[in-house]
């Protein structure tokens, strides 16, 4: 079988490198990825070794005009690849694929984490011309449950899972030495078509976490967007490989990405997170109040996450919890990367014809 795979986000290499792992042995695999910066940075051809192909998308630049020129850019872009190789089945998180799949014939699996509500102007453009969707069971589906095909985890655990991911101390102290207890900050960009209008951290609340967590030990800040000067000083040489090692053995994550607080979540590490997508999210909420692996706060209520932040770091004892209950929520969970590579090849073997 010839499998056309497409990355849109960082997160989506991780999220298929072991899935691809797995099916490259007895299929011809293929993987595009969009021209993105961090994107291309974690891309490891040795460590992935199957067919790469680049889908220019004019660069990183803002604006609607400019995430329009993008969007078609990318539209066309995998529409010519996937005219050009034909392969048996398309899988991806992007909505292109669908597009492609329907114009060309092929069956298209999209690969998705957020309640569908969430991103309906995607949902709306998208999920008629796709085959089947694949989400956690957590998440809502909305309209488009008969479309939809659960299994019970989360994206972060195809990568982040004891069984494929092994944290390497040494990796953490050829960045930072060997603090005693470090901190971790995350900022998005909030850049993406669903992040429009959303808001997060700003340097004002991002300078007094500082402040708080500095009296308990080192902190550091990784970020999507230019930092204010105020924050250079505490910014994370890490490359984006290594950053789940450095997540791992944090003594608390807060940021306002979405991804971070759910990868952090699942390796035990605690968990704050902020912006306006608290309360939305299927698998976050899940995470949150059935395995007490994150904590979610609304953008407006900084006193609470200042005290929340606060009274983590100061619980020294309660840390082995937070990883206790990690490994618990792992056991109950399906073995996310072995389901997906079924999924495509039974699929793959069996498609259902899109119907928009």
């Amino acid at each position: 079988m010839r499998i056309l795979i497409h990355l849109a986000h960082p997160a989506h290499y991780h999220l298929f490198k072991h899935v691809v792992n797995r099916l490259r042995d007895e299929h011809e695999v293929h993987i595009s990825y969009n021209e993105k910066d961090v994107l291309e940075k974690l891309i490891d051809p040795e460590e992935v070794p199957v067919s790469w192909h680049r889908i220019r998308t004019g660069g990183e630049r803002k604006g609607k005009w400019a995430f329009l020129g993008q969007f078609v850019r990318k539209e066309l872009g995998f529409f010519r690849l996937a005219k050009r190789l034909r392969p048996d089945i398309l899988v991806g998180t992007p909505i292109i694929i669908a597009h492609a799949g329907w114009l060309l014939g092929i069956p298209s699996v999209i690969v998705n984490e957020d309640d569908f509500d969430v991103i309906s102007s995607s949902t709306a453009i998208g999920y008629p011309f796709a085959s089947v969707i694949v989400a956690p069971r957590s998440c809502s589906p909305g309209k488009w449950g008969q479309k939809t095909v659960h299994y019970d985890g989360y994206h972060e655990l195809a990568y982040l899972r004891s069984d494929y991911f092994k944290p390497d101390r040494s990796v953490v102290e050829d960045y930072l030495g060997s603090p005693e207890r470090y901190f971790l900050l995350r900022f998005s960009s909030l850049s993406a078509h669903h992040d429009i209008g959303k808001s997060g951290i700003s340097t004002e609340l991002a300078l007094d976490l500082v402040a708080i967590l500095e009296k308990h030990g080192k902190v550091f800040v990784n970020s999507e967007k230019q930092l204010d000067p105020a924050l250079e000083a505490y910014k994370l040489p890490v490359h984006p490989r290594d950053i789940h090692h450095v997540l791992y053995f944090a003594d608390l994550y807060a940021g306002d990405s979405q991804t971070m607080a759910a990868e952090a979540a699942v390796l035990g590490t605690p968990s704050v997170r902020y912006n306006d997508f608290v309360g939305k999210l299927g698998y976050l909420a899940e995470l949150e109040h059935s395995y007490q692996l994150t904590v979610g706060i609304s953008t407006g209520d900084t006193q609470k996450l200042r005290q929340t932040v606060e009274t983590i770091v100061s619980d020294i004892k309660e840390r082995q919890n937070w990883r206790d209950r990690a490994m618990e929520m792992q056991a109950d969970k399906d073995d996310v990367t072995a389901w997906l590579a079924d999924f495509i090849v039974t699929y793959g073997s069996n498609p259902v014809e899109a119907k928009p």
